[in-house]
């Protein structure tokens, strides 16, 4: 009898626990829908790129996707649709996405190291496009790339813009959609940026575009015909936007600002010089300053309490010590410091709590090697400076060590092998 009596209290016991069982894996499933229809919204948020996005049809158009998204966001129920859960994978997973000459371009997934050439994928080339990016380079490519507002852009030569949702598989030549900004294939653009809403972009002539956030920038009619700013012809060789303001620099060593409106000339300050004037070949920002680098191996900045539309404004251009060649080509800012590199795979670094408007206080330039060439562009993201060039070099420095030190760099390793110059670099942060 006492032994059936257990039995019963056993079972009993099992029965209780039984059901906080199935309670708890309710709730986890529970929690799991609402998951969904969350990454859904986010979902459609991110679809909102398009001229008709204001509509549910419109977004699934934008992304691609012919699933009813509705039903995710209003009944907190997730369709088996492979579809969907592909479009929410693609956007959970960060990338690298890197361009260059002959219009190639290639995709790192950040759950590698992307600071090794080997986990890149086989260059592809994401457009057809056959004007000359510059006499310089004297060859088809592809100039520079950015990615905000849910999705990467990339401009070059031919006036070609190219942009794929961060929906999209980014590694795949078919997620790219392509156009010619104002239908005029002579231009080419050099610089992008994105602020205040607007992808904004600058290149030869002293010409400027800009496209909304809210609209399909792979549609040429989503961009403003092209104007000049600044009052010049040179050639705007890059831009940035800090401090609430865009900031277009150019080969006269003048640089042009706009603060509001930035869809008109108007608004643009007329193209002032910095002292010294040498071109400009690219633009950073700090917490509180501008800083570019010029081809004769100088810089210079201007702080943000001053008017930087006023050349005066802005340092006399200042030597970097030990430089060799001719030409500084990229700079960026992180984790307190900016770094700067260029011909003969020198690179130089300024702590943020020196004036780096000045020369003397940048490190000694030192040699990174690679192939040969030039370091071309840089990027400061996962406390990581990661620096590429020619011959598909990519080498990086971590923000926590001294990166004015050689042995601080890693051994450059070629991205796919390719001869070529890589010209932008952009990063998606993987949620």
């Amino acid at each position: 009898m006492n032994g059936l009596f257990s039995i019963k209290i056993s079972i009993k016991k099992l029965g209780i626990w039984c059901t906080i069982c199935l309670f708890s894996v309710g709730l986890f499933l529970n929690g799991l829908i609402s998951a969904n229809a969350l990454a859904s919204q986010t979902v459609l948020g991110t679809a909102k790129g398009g001229t008709n996005a204001n509509t549910v049809v419109g977004a699934q158009q934008n992304l691609g996707i012919s699933d009813k998204l509705s039903i995710l966001s209003t009944n907190n129920t997730f369709p088996n649709s492979k579809t969907v859960y592909d479009t929410i994978e693609n956007m959970s997973k960060g990338r690298f996405i890197i361009v260059g000459q002959n219009n190639l371009f290639s995709q790192c997934l950040e759950s590698f190291d992307c600071a090794d050439a080997q986990n890149w994928d086989t260059a592809s080339t994401l457009t057809d496009q056959t004007q000359i990016c510059s006499t310089y380079y004297n060859t088809t490519c592809l100039r520079d790339l950015v990615y905000a507002g849910g999705r990467f852009i990339t401009i070059g030569s031919g006036g070609i813009v190219a942009q794929c949702f961060d929906s999209l598989d980014c590694g795949a030549v078919s997620s790219w959609k392509s156009a010619i900004v104002g239908n005029n294939t002579s231009i080419v653009w050099d610089g992008i940026t994105f602020g205040q809403n607007l992808f904004v972009v600058v290149g030869n002539s002293g010409l400027m575009s800009s496209c909304s956030v809210e609209l399909d920038c792979s549609d040429t009619n989503s961009w403003s015909t092209p104007l000049k700013i600044g009052g010049t012809t040179a050639n705007y060789n890059d831009i940035t936007f800090g401090n609430n303001q865009f900031v277009a620099v150019d080969s006269n060593g003048a640089i042009s600002i706009c603060k509001n409106s930035c869809q008109s000339a108007g608004s643009w300050s007329a193209a002032s010089s910095v002292p010294n004037k040498a071109s400009i070949n690219a633009i950073t920002h700090s917490n509180d300053r501008f800083v570019a680098i010029t081809t004769n191996i100088s810089v210079t900045g201007c702080l943000y309490v001053n008017d930087c539309s006023v050349g005066a404004n802005w340092a006399p251009l200042a030597k970097i010590s030990g430089a060799c060649g001719d030409n500084l080509h990229t700079v960026v800012y992180g984790s307190g410091k900016f770094i700067a590199g260029g011909a003969c795979l020198n690179i130089s670094q300024c702590l943020e709590t020196d004036d780096c408007t000045l020369g003397k206080n940048w490190s000694t330039m030192i040699n990174v090697p690679a192939k040969g060439g030039y370091w071309l562009r840089s990027i400061y993201v996962k406390e990581t400076f990661i620096f590429t060039g020619f011959g598909g070099a990519i080498t990086s420095c971590l923000a926590t060590s001294d990166c004015s030190q050689a042995s601080s760099w890693k051994k450059s390793t070629y991205v796919d092998g390719q001869t070529n110059r890589w010209l932008g670099l952009a990063y998606r942060k993987g949620v």
